[in-house]
């Protein structure tokens, strides 16, 4: 049966033992069973990623990371902020890989007027 498993940590540098996991009901959104992510096959943490990656974009202020995979084939990617826009890569295990897609601008976001 695939569950929903969900993963999270206190900061960027919590150790892979320091996660905690919560596994919920199947999820409706995935028709086929999924073995899921085994921890012990983690060699870097979000920390690593996150100097991975600001080590290739300098200005890179990190968006988010996801964790990825089966068994021990898993990977990290990474979302960082830039003036010119949103950049993403993977990092397996501590090499970052950029994303060959040039960087997305973000959509607008509406601004309160001042309507004096």
């Amino acid at each position: 049966m695939t569950k929903v498993v969900s993963i999270t940590a206190d900061g960027l540098d919590s150790s892979p033992e320091e996660f905690r996991l919560t596994a919920n009901d199947t999820s409706p959104l995935l028709g086929h069973p999924n073995p899921g992510i085994s921890l012990r096959f983690l060699n870097v943490g979000p920390a690593a990623v996150v100097r991975a990656a600001q080590e290739y974009w300098r200005d890179c202020e990190p968006r988010s990371l996801s964790l990825a995979g089966e068994n021990e084939d898993i990977v990290w990617f990474v979302f960082c902020n830039l003036p010119a826009g949103v950049v993403s890569g993977t990092v397996d295990p501590v090499v970052l890989t950029p994303s060959g897609a040039p960087p997305a601008l973000p959509p607008p976001t509406a601004q309160p007027t001042d309507n004096r």
